[in-house]
């Protein structure tokens, strides 16, 4: 092997080298981004199920509000009697 060869495939191994630092630094940054796209995922998820924690909070202060008006009437229909 010539001194040229030997300098070609010096040559060649430090582009291997560089793609496999290239190689690895995108796949950390795509773990980066896919565990932040999760994440945001979540959080979007989390605020559209907040009005439907609201509505059914007002739905079930309403039904206890009428519960509430049902036994007071009937409560006052035996204290009159």
């Amino acid at each position: 092997m010539t001194q040229i060869e030997r300098n070609d495939l010096q040559e060649i191994d430090k582009k291997i080298d560089t793609l496999i630092e290239i190689t690895t630094r995108f796949d950390e940054r795509m773990k980066s981004l896919t565990d932040c796209k999760d994440d945001h995922e979540r959080r979007i998820r989390a605020m559209e199920t907040k009005p439907s924690r609201r509505a059914d909070a007002a739905f079930m202060s309403a039904i206890s509000a009428i519960i509430g008006a049902v036994i007071g009437g009937i409560v006052s229909m035996f204290i009159k009697k």
